[in-house]
């Protein structure tokens, strides 16, 4: 998860407030959370789906997520498709 917004890891060995801070996302310290945030437009035309998966023997616990989105008004020949995957390889 840490990859995709634009750090190696999440440990924050200096305190700062912003792990990262670019465009189009940021990783950023609260006093009692970590806020990750990513404004790059992911056009879908019918549907989308967005997983968040740990190890099979732990469960993700804690977390809050909300998505923004708008109609796509433009003919789907005119736009980029987003497609992202991980594997952790040994």
């Amino acid at each position: 998860m840490a990859l995709f917004f634009g750090a190696g890891t999440l440990y924050n060995r200096d305190r700062r407030e912003y792990l990262v801070k670019a465009f189009p996302s940021y990783i950023r310290y609260g006093s009692q959370t970590v806020e990750l945030a990513c404004f790059f437009p992911m056009p879908f035309f019918k549907s989308a789906r967005i997983e968040l998966l740990g190890p099979s023997d732990q469960s993700v616990t804690g977390v809050t997520w909300s998505i923004r989105h708008q109609p796509l008004n433009d003919p789907p020949s005119q736009v980029g498709y987003f497609h992202a995957t991980y594997r952790d390889h040994p």
